[in-house]
């Protein structure tokens, strides 16, 4: 972690990527991008992190998390950013530094995972009242399977993270923000 001594630099650049974070987060009214768009706010909060380091990017959180619940047109969109991907860059960093054992890490991980999703779906089912469509679609094995997809996807999504992330971290970390 790098020690900043322009303070007004690193506030502005977060404040111009939480702004870009936020505009993805009101795209949701297009269908399919329920799940997408808190995923690539999720790497707008990582580049945060990897730039400057975890306080900035936790107020980013907290500015995109509270604007997008305000303004997003999708709230389960939001919410699903708010409760699962939001911190995640965050959380996947300490699993990944502070844990040596994989098996640990990947248990914390899906832990993480099935906590902050059964939270968050009831905090849209009980307070913003938003019922959930197609449950009883596969009747008794609708929940359960939602969940082993789930599960599936974010292992997915973990992967694919690491990658971007390791990726961003060695071409880029930097290049285009010089603070």
């Amino acid at each position: 972690m790098r020690k900043h001594t322009n303070s007004t630099k690193c506030i502005a650049f977060c404040g111009v990527l939480s702004a870009l974070a936020v505009v993805v987060m009101l795209i949701t009214f297009i269908p399919y991008l329920l799940f997408i768009a808190p995923v690539l706010a999720c790497c707008i909060v990582a580049i945060i992190n990897i730039e400057l380091d975890y306080k900035y990017a936790l107020s980013s959180y907290a500015v995109i998390s509270t604007l997008s619940i305000l303004f997003s047109p999708d709230k389960e969109s939001a919410m699903i950013f708010v409760g699962v991907f939001g911190l995640y860059p965050l959380i996947k960093g300490f699993f990944e530094n502070k844990i040596r054992s994989n098996i640990l890490k990947f248990i914390l991980k899906l832990l993480y995972l099935n906590i902050t999703l059964v939270i968050s779906y009831l905090v849209i089912v009980f307070i913003f009242g938003i019922p959930l469509e197609g449950v009883n679609d596969l009747g008794k094995f609708t929940i359960p399977i939602l969940i082993i997809l789930a599960n599936f996807m974010f292992i997915m999504n973990d992967v694919a993270l690491s990658a971007v992330f390791t990726l961003y971290s060695k071409k880029f970390k930097g290049k285009f923000f010089k603070l």
